[in-house]
């Protein structure tokens, strides 16, 4: 978090002029490592909620408990096992989709999934309210860094065909 948190503030703090910056997120409380052999062994921390609220200095945000997954992992259990299919070993009792859902980042990335749906849900929100519409919304994780400028974020919004644009003009993967 501190890697994407560090970029925002940098982002916010170099384009200020003709550019509004607003930062929604949601969160999981609980962060997870896990034995690599092991789904089912997770070590659970819990996050500092408030200084990374502060560091990121959301316009909204929210914070859950993963045990709030429970009811959706339970539709997804009904969903997958309606079908006439072999589920996969790694998914195929509710308790180890619970455990794969809460505590990995392997798929199903259900938890992933949610969390990117709950904050686009509040900058929705916060549109509806404001009666004001983005010009460009960029959604990212809290171990990406975001490096831009404000030209580079200006050519964007005045692209004819932005709507059919997913950008990526720089990627890089590190490993842990």
């Amino acid at each position: 978090w501190e890697i994407a948190a560090k970029s925002i503030k940098l982002l916010t703090t170099s384009i200020t002029e003709d550019v509004n910056i607003d930062v929604f997120f949601h969160m999981w409380k609980e962060i997870t490592e896990r034995e690599q052999n092991d789904i089912n062994k997770p070590i659970v921390h819990h996050a500092n909620t408030e200084l990374i609220t502060r560091k990121f200095n959301p316009t909204n945000y929210i914070w859950d408990c993963k045990d709030e997954l429970d009811s959706d992992i339970e539709k997804a259990w009904e969903y997958i096992t309606s079908f006439d299919y072999k589920i996969p070993n790694y998914i195929n009792t509710k308790e180890k989709l619970k455990n794969v859902t809460k505590y990995s980042n392997e798929s199903p990335c259900m938890s992933q999934l949610i969390s990117m749906c709950k904050a686009q849900n509040i900058r929705l929100e916060h549109e509806r309210e404001n009666n004001i519409q983005y010009d460009v919304i960029i959604r990212t994780r809290t171990d990406i860094e975001l490096t831009t400028t404000k030209h580079k974020l200006l050519s964007l919004v005045q692209k004819e065909k932005l709507l059919r644009y997913v950008q990526f003009p720089k990627i890089s993967l590190r490993q842990c």
